[in-house]
């Protein structure tokens, strides 16, 4: 009986994972794997960053009064999405940037506060 379980575990395991590939396309971001986001108050309030892998090339991408943070890569790697209260409102908005910082765009603005951002499995919302 043991060695039946001994080789049921390492089945189901494979069909689990083979069951994944198969179905759970386009989840995993392709973002570049030479840099991470993270935010910081280093210049007086808090700004989103980038940095290489490691720790090097630090560049601050925000550079604005407002409050930015809660940086995401999107799902192709070619935006990057973050939270800021910077439009007329205060409120807090998602917004999504080129990775250098240009192009920043407003997503929402529906007079709420947004904590957070996510992006949608597919990378469409």
């Amino acid at each position: 009986m043991k060695r039946k379980s001994f080789l049921l575990i390492p089945t189901v395991l494979l069909l689990s994972l083979t069951f994944l590939s198969i179905f759970n396309t386009n989840t995993v971001a392709e973002v570049p794997e030479e840099k991470y986001l993270f935010s910081s108050e280093r210049d007086g309030n808090m700004e989103v960053y980038s940095m290489n892998t490691d720790g090097s090339n630090q560049t601050n991408l925000t550079n604005n009064p407002a409050d930015d943070g809660f940086a995401q890569w999107s799902r192709d790697g070619l935006r990057i999405f973050f939270i800021s209260s910077r439009d007329d409102s205060g409120k807090a908005q998602v917004f999504s940037m080129d990775p250098d910082g240009s192009n920043v765009r407003q997503l929402t603005d529906d007079g709420h506060n947004h904590s957070t951002n996510r992006v949608s499995p597919d990378g469409s919302k």
